[in-house]
């Protein structure tokens, strides 16, 4: 009977193991996945791409795809600042 009880404490020690390791690894994806979302905010910005954000970009040119913060701006590269 002793290797019985021995046996069933083993396994569950394990599972208990096993169950905080998942809790880690959650953890651990959840800051991951918060952290890369604010890196690919960031490079995607308008100034670090090198443009600057205008209403006009007559002697630039408009970088598709980047917004810029308020309505009528827009992203420009090769105009002056």
């Amino acid at each position: 009977m002793l290797r019985k009880i021995k046996a069933q404490g083993l396994a569950i020690r394990v599972i208990i193991l096993a169950v905080i390791g998942l809790i880690v690894l959650v953890v651990v994806i959840a800051i991951f996945t918060k952290e890369s979302s604010k890196t690919v905010e960031t490079l995607g910005s308008c100034a670090l791409r090198g443009g600057g954000c205008k209403d006009d970009c007559s002697p630039g040119k408009i970088m598709p795809g980047i917004e810029c913060e308020g309505e009528d701006n827009i992203c420009c590269y090769g105009s002056e600042e």
